[in-house]
């Protein structure tokens, strides 16, 4: 609507230059100020826009990510290519100066999908009142890793990885996520037979 209103103004001025002494400088000055309005107007549209866009992408980046608390056995959801697993941290072992963490995938379909890879993000945990938010980014390590085991539907099924090099307090920090399923096929179709 503002933006029609702008244009409006646009053809009004146009049409003023070639009138000519039709209308008086006061006029002239209102219609200034009106088209100088009209552009700021259009400008913070444009802002709240972007910023609204920004917002919508941080919010489906959410989804592709969990946070584990090691301590912990909630599951959380994880978003896979618009489809949704349940991953939970079943226990936490050290293991070769790292630590091996077994996790449940709960494949809530029918579908059974054969292989798949995760993002795994660890590190100490962010203290505002201590840390660097830049600094304590660039310490957490990272890795992917692909995985060949079959997520069996309608149950919970156990993979683990290891994160390496890792201290006690390095798990504080552990994200899991971009999971990305590799093949899936349904499984064979279930005979029923009437009674008799």
């Amino acid at each position: 609507m503002k933006i029609i209103k702008f244009l409006m103004l646009i053809v009004l001025l146009a049409s003023l230059f070639i009138c000519g002494g039709c209308i008086d400088q006061k006029q002239i000055d209102e219609l200034k100020k009106e088209t100088k309005e009209l552009k700021e107007q259009v400008k913070n549209i444009d802002k709240l826009s972007f910023t609204q866009a920004v917002r919508l992408d941080e919010v489906e980046d959410q989804r592709k990510y969990i946070f584990l608390d090691v301590s912990s056995k909630a599951y959380q959801k994880l978003d896979s290519d618009g489809l949704i697993f349940l991953i939970s941290c079943d226990d936490i072992k050290p293991y070769a100066g790292g630590y091996k963490i077994p996790l449940l995938i709960g494949n809530p379909y029918l579908i059974i999908f054969s292989g798949f890879n995760l993002s795994i993000e660890w590190g100490k945990g962010y203290d505002s009142k201590k840390d660097k938010y830049t600094e304590w980014k660039n310490s957490l390590r990272n890795k992917k890793e692909s995985f060949t085991n079959v997520l069996i539907p309608g149950q919970w099924n156990k993979v683990e990885i290891i994160i390496f090099p890792a201290k006690e307090d390095e798990i504080q920090h552990l994200k899991i996520g971009e999971m990305k399923t590799n093949d899936l096929r349904f499984p064979p179709p279930l005979l029923f037979r009437s009674p008799k």
